[in-house]
């Protein structure tokens, strides 16, 4: 089944890689560049998944989820970060459901996640 995935990526060509690959595997992804737009799209349109990257310049992937989670959202939130989710413990607390992928990731290993 297709799902709407916010993708939150500050680096162009990985969100347009992204894009075009759940594209090809009929989900419906719609990439944003900056955590600014990534608020908007979260506060006007439901998201099935929201999968963003840790580093974002201004912000981070956990401001992404805060705000998500402050709009109620019921999306599956994903972190991907070439950092191991050990090392942001402390901001990440109170975010129990938000799910980490390591990069760099094989498509398979975000399939299993969407799925």
């Amino acid at each position: 089944m297709p799902k709407s995935i916010l993708i939150v990526e500050d680096d162009t060509l990985l969100g347009e890689t992204l894009h075009t690959m759940l594209t090809l595997l009929e989900h419906n992804p719609t990439v944003c560049n900056t955590l600014s737009d990534a608020k908007t799209a979260i506060t006007q349109q439901h998201w099935d998944v929201i999968l963003s990257d840790f580093s974002l310049g201004v912000g981070t992937g956990v401001d992404v989820m805060n705000h998500a989670i402050s709009e109620n959202s019921e999306a599956l939130l994903i972190i991907s970060s070439g950092y191991e989710r050990e090392q942001f413990e402390e901001q990440l607390k109170g975010l129990d459901q938000v799910l980490w992928l390591n990069k760099p990731y094989k498509i398979d290993e975000l399939v299993k996640l969407l799925n």
